[in-house]
C-alpha cells in the first residue's frame, strides 16, 4: 500500500486522535472528519467536514458512537448518492448495551444496510487508544478483520501490518457479531478476577509481614519494609529467572521438533544425499527417531482444522506438515500486494512515461528526485560539528563499499588466474564471510546506493563470473568422481557456500514460516549487524535465479545440460523450492519458482518433477482455468498464466497427459493442439507431424466435401517452406475484408472454397506472389484450409493467453506470437481495434494550437530550429493524452507563424510530412543513414537507423525524451491513420512488436558488418581440416593466421556511426588471438545485434504510451510499418475508386490523361510529391475503408491559353483544380511543376 495514501477518519474524540498519530507516524496522510471542524483547531492534523473527508479518503475509519451512523453519515445519500461508491468503511465499534444474540445485526452489519455502495470492514475494535497510540505498550497487538468484500479485507489486513499489528481474517461481516460480543464480555467480567488478585495479594503480604516480624523482632517499621521488599524482589526475580529458562528450553525443542519435521519431510526426496553434503546434522537430530516426528506429523494432521476438511483432497496433501492454514481460495490470492478494488483489463492498458524506465529501477528514480529536491542543500544549515561527523560516517560507508567491490575483484582474479601463484582463498575468510559479504552487497545495490547512475549490479557479474569458472571445474570431475564436500570446497567454495546457505536457510523458512513475511530489506531501521543474522527470501530467491542465469548462460550449451541440473537443482532443491511456493504469500515468487520449474523441463527431456509435485500443479491448472472466481479475477491472470505454462510444459513431454484429466475443459485441450500446430509451423526442419483432432472440426465448417486428411495436409506441408507461406497469408490477408469477423464467417468459407482447386499450378491466379506460382493449386488451397481452421482456434483462445508480458516471461505467450505470421489480419485488427477504441481519448476535448516558424525550420541550422523539436517541445508534455484520439481526428491545431493559413486539416497534414522529413534527414542527431546508404552498397540504401550512443553511459534523458516522442507520432498515426513517411529499417519495426532482431537484420542495413570475422571463421575451420589430414598441430598454424593477418586488431567494436567502442572493459589492450576467437565474435555479435536497443526501446515506450501494446505484439513487423506508414507506395488503382468528378466523368479525354501522368509518368517519388500537393500528406490509407475524405477533379477553365494555367489545389478538401490540358506531355510538365515549386500554404487554399 502505498505510505502517501490519505485515509479519513470520521470523528474526532480520543480514539480519533490516537489513530491519527499512529497512521501519521506509519507515513500515511491522515484528513479528520468532523461536523464541527471549525471548533478543531488546535490540532496539527486537517480536520475537515465528514463529506469532504470521505470524497478525499479511499479509506475511512468510522471512528463515532454507532447511534450517530445514520445521522453523521448515512443521511449524506440523500444529497449523494454516489460518495461512498468504492469507499472502504472500518467500524471500530463495540457493543455497549446488552449481549447481542445469534440472529441479532451487529453495528457493522447495520452500517453495511445503512449504505449498501460502500465496503464496511469490522477491524480495531479491540485495540484501545493507549494501545494506538504506544509502540510499548502490553496490550493486544493483533487485530481481527471481517468484512463481506475480499479485497476490500486484504486492504484493511495490508494497513494494519503497516500500522505494526497482526491482523487476522476471521471470515465474513457477520462474525463481527462474536467480535463485538467478545470485547464487551472481556470488559464486563475483569472486575471478579481483579477483587479475588487483591484479596489474595492482601493475605500474602499481611502473613509476609507477621513472619518478617516473628524472625526478626525489629522495632524499626522502615527496616521491617525493606526487608519485606528485598526478600520479595529476589523471589520474584528467582521465579523469572526460572521461567525465562523454561521458556527458552520449551523454544528450543519446539524449534528443534520443527527441523525435525522439515528434515523428515525432505529426506524421501533426497536419493543423492544432498543434505548430507550440505549441512551438519546435530547428533541430537540424528539420535532421534524418525518414527517418533512422523508419529508426531500424523497427530497433527489428525488435529487439523475443521474447515480444511472441506478442502480438496490434493490440496490438503500438498499442505500437509508445511504450515499452511489457508483454505485454497485464500491460499491463491496475492496477500502482500494492496489490490485495487477495480483492477483494468492489462490488454487495455498504457504505458505510464511517468514512472522509471527500463534503464532504470523504482529506487534510483526515487534518488533522482531526492537529488534534484536537494541540489541547493548548504552544510551551513546544520552545526559544524555535525556536519563532520556525518561526513566521516559517509566516508567509512564508502570506503567500506569500495573495499568489497575490491574483495570481489580478486576473487574474479583468484578464480580465472593460475591458482598455485595466488594466496590460498581461505585468506579472504571462510564461506560464511563469502556469503556474508555478498549479501550486504546486495543490500546496497537493492536499498542503499546513493549514485543514481548506478545501474550496474557489480555483486552479481562478479559472482556469475566466478560461478562459471567453479562449474565448469565441477563438470569436469562429474564425469569421474563422486561429488564430495572435500571436493567442493576445493573446486567450488563460493558455488559450494551459495547452495548450503541457500538449504540451510529454507530450512528455517519452512520450520518458521513466518519468517517468510519478513523483508528486512523494507526497514528502513536496520543495521547492517541486524542484517546480516535475519533471514531474507529476496537474497535467497537471488541466488536460485543465479543458478537459473547459469543453467541458460551461452557458455554453458556446450556442456551436458542434465550434469548441469544435477549440480544447480538436485532433487532436493526442487522439493525445497516447491514447498517455499507453497509458503510464500506473493505472486511474483510464486511466478519465480513455477518459471524455474518450465525452464528445467524445456530445457532437459531427462528431467522430471516428483509425481506429488506434478499432481498438485496439474490440479491446481484445473482450478484455475474452470473455477469461474479465478477466470474472472484479473489479478490472478498473471498467476494463472505462469500456471498453464508448467502445465503445457508437462503436456507437450507428455502427450496422453492432458487426455487423463477428466476436469480439463475444451478450450484447454484445444490449445495444446494449437501449440502443436505451431510446432509444426515453426519447426525448421519441416519433419514434425500435423495433429488429427486439428482437423476434425473442419468437416463442421466448410461440410464434409472440403474435409482434410492427414495424408493429404502432409503432402501440402512438403510443398511450403516459411517463405511461401508468408506469401499464402499475405494472399489471404488482401482478399478478406475486414468486416468478416468472429470466425468462422460465412464469406470467408466461400473465400476459401472458391479458390482453385487443379493439380497443376494456376500462375495467373497467383501471379503476384512467385512462390506460389509453382505449387499445385489443390496443396495452395490446402494450405489455405489449415490456415483458416488454426485461424478458427487460437482466435477464441486469445483471451486465456496474457499478451501483455515481456518475451521471455512465459512460454505460451512467446509460443503464441512465434506465430504471429499465421495470424490473419482481421483476428488481430478486431482484438485490437477493440482495445483502441477503449483507451481512445477525444471525449470532445479541443486539440493543442502548436505554433510553427516554418521560416526557421528551413533556413535555421540547429535542430532545435527543426519542426519536429518545435513540435516535441510544445506537444510532449501532454502527448499521452492529446495523442490518443480518434480515426480522422486531429492530434493538434497548427499554425504557420507568418503565414494566413486556417487549419481545416491541411496545415496539420502538411506539419506531420515536415515532421517526418526531419527525423530522416541530418538535421537532427536522433537517426543517421544506415551504413549501406552511405557507402552506397547493399540493400535498405535508404534506410534511417537510430545513432549510436557508447554503451557504457546511459543516453541523455532529452534525447530519451525525443525516442519517447518520436514513439508517441507513431502511435497517433495508428489511431487516427494520419500515417508518417518515414523509412525505418526492419530491424526496428521487430523490436517495437518484440521480436528477435537476427543477423540477417543486421547485414541488410551494413552488408559489410560481419565480413571479417565470418571469414576468419572460414580460414579457421579450413585451417583445422587441413591439419586433420595432415596431422600437424592445429592450434600453432591458428596463432600463425592471427598474428599475420590480424595483429594489430584487438577486443573492440567499430559502431554504424563510425565510433570504436571496447567490447570489454579495457578491451583496447586486449588483441585477438586463436584462444579467445570464439568470444570475440560472441560479443561482436552481440554488440552488433543490440547496438539499437536502448533507443529503440524507448521509441517503444512512446508506442506503447499511446496504444496498448497487448495486442499490437501479435503484428507482424512489416505490418506495424504499413500501420504506421503505409503500403510504401501509392495505390494509384485505390485513389481511383475514391475519386469523385465535378462536372465531369472518368471518361473525359483530359481525365484520361491525368491517370496516364500519375500513373506511368510519374516515379513514386513524384506520386508523393503529388499527394503533399493535393492533401498534405505523402502516404494514402491502407485500405479503401479508411478513406474518409474522397478526391475530387475539378476543371479549371481559363481565359487565356489554358496550357499555360498551372493547377491548384486545396489541401484541407482533398481538391484538385485541374486544367483541361491538350497533351499528356503538357499535362506532366505543368502538375510536375507545380508539385516541386508549389508546396507551401498560404490561406490553406492556394499553392504559391
Amino acid at each position: 500500500m502505498n505510505g502517501n495514501q490519505c485515509i479519513g477518519i470520521v470523528g474526532c474524540g480520543n480514539m480519533g486522535f490516537a489513530l491519527a498519530d499512529r497512521l501519521f507516524l506509519c507515513g500515511f496522510t491522515v484528513v479528520m472528519g468532523s461536523r464541527c471542524p471549525d471548533k478543531r483547531t488546535g490540532t496539527q492534523f486537517e480536520v475537515v467536514s465528514i463529506v469532504e473527508c470521505i470524497r478525499r479518503s479511499p479509506i475511512i475509519f468510522v471512528a463515532i458512537h454507532p447511534e450517530h451512523y445514520i445521522e453523521s453519515l448515512a443521511s449524506h445519500l440523500e444529497h449523494e448518492p454516489l460518495l461512498f461508491n468504492g469507499k472502504i468503511l472500518i467500524d471500530l465499534s463495540n457493543q455497549t448495551g446488552k449481549k447481542l444474540h445469534l440472529n441479532d445485526s451487529s453495528n457493522a452489519e447495520r452500517l453495511q444496510t445503512a449504505i449498501p455502495n460502500a465496503f464496511v470492514v469490522k477491524a480495531f475494535n479491540n485495540i484501545s487508544s493507549f494501545a494506538m497510540q504506544s509502540r510499548t505498550a502490553g496490550e493486544s497487538r493483533n487485530v481481527f478483520v471481517a468484512s463481506d468484500h475480499v479485497t476490500a479485507k486484504d486492504k484493511v489486513i495490508t494497513l494494519a501490518h503497516e500500522m505494526n499489528f497482526s491482523s487476522f481474517d476471521v471470515g465474513s461481516l457477520r462474525a463481527a457479531r462474536h467480535l463485538e460480543n467478545d470485547t464487551r464480555s472481556l470488559f464486563s467480567e475483569w472486575h471478579i478476577p481483579i477483587i479475588v488478585t487483591l484479596i489474595v495479594l492482601s493475605i500474602w503480604l499481611l502473613y509476609t509481614l507477621c513472619m518478617e516480624f516473628v524472625s526478626t523482632q525489629t522495632t524499626s517499621w522502615n527496616q521491617l519494609f525493606l526487608n519485606i521488599a528485598k526478600k520479595t524482589l529476589c523471589f520474584i526475580d528467582a521465579i523469572l529467572r526460572e521461567q525465562c529458562q523454561e521458556i527458552e528450553k520449551t523454544l528450543q525443542q519446539e524449534q528443534q521438533q520443527k527441523k525435525i519435521n522439515v528434515l523428515t519431510r525432505l529426506n524421501s526426496y533426497d536419493d543423492k544425499g544432498t543434505l548430507a553434503i550440505l549441512m551438519k546434522i546435530d547428533n541430537a537430530i540424528n539420535d532421534l527417531s524418525i518414527s517418533t516426528s512422523s508419529n508426531d506429523m500424523l497427530s497433527e494432521t489428525e488435529n487439523a482444522d475443521d474447515d480444511m476438511i472441506s478442502e480438496k483432497e490434493w490440496y490438503r496433501k500438498a499442505i500437509h506438515g508445511v504450515g499452511i492454514h489457508d483454505k485454497l481460495t485464500d491460499w491463491i490470492r496475492d496477500k502482500t500486494e494492496a489490490h485495487l478494488l477495480t483492477i483494468e483489463d492489462p490488454h487495455f492498458k498504457l504505458l505510464d512515461l511517468t514512472k522509471p524506465d527500463s534503464e532504470e529501477t523504482a529506487i534510483e528514480y526515487e534518488l533522482k528526485k531526492k537529488m534534484k529536491n536537494s541540489l541547493h542543500y548548504l552544510h551551513r544549515q546544520i552545526p559544524h560539528k555535525t556536519y563532520i561527523h556525518l561526513r566521516t560516517n559517509s566516508e567509512y560507508g564508502l570506503i567500506t563499499i569500495y573495499a568489497r567491490y575490491t574483495i570481489l575483484n580478486m576473487l574474479k582474479v583468484w578464480c580465472n588466474d593460475d591458482h598455485p601463484s595466488l594466496f590460498p582463498l581461505s585468506k579472504f575468510g571462510d564461506g560464511t564471510f563469502i556469503v556474508t559479504l555478498l549479501r550486504l552487497m546486495d543490500y546496497h545495490h537493492t536499498c542503499t546506493r546513493t549514485h543514481a547512475d548506478e545501474n550496474i549490479n557489480r555483486m552479481k557479474l562478479l559472482t556469475m563470473s566466478i560461478l562459471k569458472v567453479e562449474l565448469k571445474e565441477l563438470l569436469k570431475f562429474m564425469i569421474h568422481e563422486q561429488m564430495t564436500v572435500e571436493i567442493l570446497n576445493r573446486k567450488a567454495p563460493l558455488f559450494y557456500q551459495l547452495q548450503k546457505h541457500l538449504i540451510e536457510e529454507s530450512i528455517h523458512f519452512l520450520a518458521e514460516p513466518s519468517l517468510i513475511y519478513m523483508n528486512n530489506y523494507d526497514d528502513e531501521t536496520i543495521d547492517e549487524q541486524m542484517l546480516i543474522k535475519q533471514t531474507n527470501l529476496d537474497f535467497l530467491l537471488k541466488i536460485v535465479n543465479l543458478f537459473l542465469e547459469l543453467l541458460i548462460d551461452v557458455e554453458m550449451k556446450k556442456y551436458d545440460i542434465d550434469l548441469i541440473i544435477q549440480l544447480l537443482f538436485p532433487a532436493l532443491f526442487i522439493k525445497v523450492l516447491f514447498d517455499l511456493f507453497l509458503l510464500v504469500p506473493s505472486h511474483r515468487s510464486k511466478i519465480f519458482i513455477l518459471h524455474l520449474f518450465t525452464t528445467l523441463i524445456q530445457r532437459s527431456e531427462n528431467f522430471k518433477l516428483h509425481n506429488n509435485i506434478q499432481h498438485f500443479i496439474l490440479q491446481l491448472f484445473i482450478e484455475l482455468i474452470t473455477n469461474k472466481t479465478c477466470l474472472d479475477d484479473l489479478a490472478l491472470k498473471s498467476f494463472r498464466n505462469a500456471v498453464m505454462d508448467l502445465a503445457f510444459a508437462l503436456f507437450e513431454r507428455q502427450k496422453e497427459l492432458i487426455l487423463t484429466l477428466n476436469e480439463c475443459p475444451s478450450d484447454s485441450r484445444n490449445l495444446s493442439i494449437i501449440l502443436d500446430v505451431i510446432n509444426v509451423l515453426t519447426n525448421k526442419t519441416n519433419q514434425s507431424q500435423w495433429s488429427e483432432l486439428l482437423l476434425k472440426p473442419l468437416d463442421i465448417v466448410l461440410g464434409e466435401k472440403s474435409s482434410l486428411t492427414k495424408e493429404i495436409v502432409d503432402q501440402a506441408h512438403v510443398h511450403f517452406d516459411k517463405i511461401a507461406d508468408e506469401q499464402l497469408m499475405k494472399f489471404m490477408n488482401s482478399n478478406i475484408n475486414l468486416d468478416w469477423n468472429p470466425l468462422p464467417h460465412e464469406s470467408l468459407n466461400q473465400f476459401i472454397e472458391t479458390l482453385p482447386a487443379a493439380s497443376v499450378p494456376d500462375m495467373s491466379k497467383y501471379e503476384s506472389f512467385t512462390c506460389l506460382c509453382d505449387i499445385p493449386s489443390i496443396y495452395i488451397q490446402t494450405r489455405a484450409k489449415l490456415f483458416y481452421l488454426f485461424n478458427i482456434f487460437i482466435s477464441k483462445l486469445l483471451q486465456m493467453i496474457d499478451l501483455t508480458l515481456s518475451p521471455g516471461t512465459s512460454t505460451l505467450t512467446d509460443r503464441i506470437r512465434a506465430a504471429r505470421n499465421y495470424i490473419l489480419f482481421t483476428t488481430k485488427y478486431h482484438l485490437f481495434h477493440d482495445a483502441l477504441n477503449k483507451t481512445a481519448n477525444s471525449s470532445g476535448s479541443s486539440e493543442e494550437d502548436v505554433k510553427f516558424d516554418t521560416v526557421k525550420a528551413s533556413l535555421g541550422e540547429h535542430p532545435e530550429d527543426t519542426m519536429f523539436y518545435q513540435a516535441y517541445k510544445q506537444l510532449y508534455p501532454n502527448a499521452s493524452r492529446t495523442f490518443r484520439r480518434t480515426k480522422d481526428e486531429q492530434a493538434w491545431s497548427a499554425t504557420f507563424i507568418g503565414m494566413f493559413s486556417t487549419d481545416r486539416g491541411g496545415p496539420y497534414r502538411d506539419s506531420i510530412t515536415r515532421i517526418c522529413a526531419d527525423l530522416c534527414s541530418t538535421r537532427l542527431s536522433l537517426f543517421i543513414l544506415c551504413p549501406n546508404g552511405r557507402t552506397n552498397s547493399g540493400s535498405n540504401r535508404d534506410r534511417w537507423i537510430p545513432n549510436v550512443f557508447p554503451p557504457n553511459r546511459p543516453i541523455p534523458d532529452e534525447y530519451k525524451n525525443q525516442y519517447r516522442f518520436v514513439g508517441q507520432l507513431m502511435g497517433m498515426a495508428i489511431r487516427t491513420k494520419n500515417l508518417l513517411d518515414i523509412r525505418f529499417p526492419i530491424l526496428l519495426w521487430k523490436q517495437l512488436v518484440q521480436e528477435i532482431i537476427t543477423i540477417e537484420d543486421i547485414e541488410a542495413i551494413d552488408i559489410q558488418s560481419f565480413t571479417i570475422i565470418n571469414e576468419m571463421e572460414e580460414n579457421i575451420k579450413q585451417v583445422k581440416i587441413l591439419n586433420k589430414y595432415e596431422e600437424s598441430d592445429a592450434n600453432n598454424d591458428c596463432d600463425y593466421l592471427f598474428s599475420s593477418i590480424m595483429s594489430e586488431l584487438t577486443f573492440d567494436v567499430i559502431s554504424s556511426a563510425g565510433q570504436t567502442y571496447e567490447l570489454i572493459p579495457g578491451g583496447f589492450h586486449i588483441p585477438i588471438t586463436a584462444t579467445n576467437f570464439e568470444d570475440y565474435c560472441i560479443r561482436y555479435r552481440q554488440y552488433r545485434i543490440n547496438e539499437f536497443h536502448r533507443q529503440i526501446e524507448f521509441i517503444r515506450q512512446g508506442l506503447y504510451n499511446i496504444v496498448p501494446s497487448a495486442y499490437l505484439s501479435l503484428f507482424t513487423a512489416q505490418e506495424l510499418e504499413e500501420a504506421v506508414c503505409g503500403k510504401g507506395y501509392i495505390d494509384i488503382e485505390m485513389l481511383k475508386r475514391h475519386t469523385d468528378y465535378h462536372d465531369d466523368s472518368e471518361s473525359s479525354p483530359y481525365i484520361e490523361r491525368f491517370w496516364i501522368v500519375l500513373s506511368q509518368m510519374f516515379s513514386e517519388e513524384q506520386k508523393k510529391l503529388f499527394l503533399i500537393f493535393v492533401w498534405g500528406r505523402s502516404t494514402l490509407p491502407n485500405r479503401d475503408e479508411e478513406f474518409s475524405t474522397n478526391f475530387t477533379i475539378t476543371r479549371l477553365d481559363s481565359s487565356g491559353n489554358v496550357d499555360e494555367t498551372l493547377p491548384k489545389s486545396h489541401t484541407c478538401y482533398f481538391t484538385l483544380d485541374l486544367p483541361p490540358y491538350s497533351t499528356k506531355e503538357i499535362m506532366y510538365e505543368r502538375l510536375n511543376y507545380a508539385i516541386t515549386y508549389c508546396s507551401s500554404i498560404d490561406t490553406d487554399g492556394t499553392m504559391n
